[in-house]
């Protein structure tokens, strides 16, 4: 099954059902964070590596059928360092917005996050784009062998 234009479109998603939508919606926007994560924990800074390995991603839907991706660091996730516990959690913000120091001056902002959903906002866009049309193609495919 291919869709060609827009009425195609419309009409596939009065068949397959609003579950059946929000499950293509969900694997679309799970797969399109996937790129801005990636890239997220590339950009990263690495002074203990802590930041970069608990960067990770969370897709959260809701009743009204918004499907929501959020990235950054992993809650709960903390790490030893030089014999101290870091949390990144709880600096990632810090790190990448920039912060005034205790004694007054101020560190500015590395923006590896902004950076990395700047630089892979259209791949994740034809990632979700391209998981959707795949979800709801099969989707489709299964309905139609169950009418049978």
């Amino acid at each position: 099954m291919t869709i060609n234009n827009l009425d195609q479109l419309y009409e596939l998603l009065g068949q397959l059902g609003e579950k059946s939508v929000r499950k293509a919606a969900r694997a679309g926007v799970a797969a399109g964070s996937t790129p801005i994560s990636r890239e997220a924990r590339s950009r990263a800074n690495r002074e203990s590596g802590a930041l970069k390995r608990s960067m990770g991603k969370r897709t959260k839907s809701y009743r009204s059928g918004v499907v929501v991706a959020t990235v950054g660091p992993r809650r709960g996730v903390s790490f030893e360092y030089q014999g101290e516990r870091r949390t990144p959690a709880h600096y990632a913000h810090l790190v990448n917005n920039g912060h005034r120091n205790r004694d007054g001056s101020h560190t500015p902002g590395s923006h590896f996050m902004d950076d990395a959903f700047d630089a892979t906002s259209d791949e994740a866009e034809r990632v979700a784009e391209a998981k959707i049309i795949e979800k709801l193609t099969s989707e489709a495919q299964r309905l139609g062998q169950k009418l049978r």
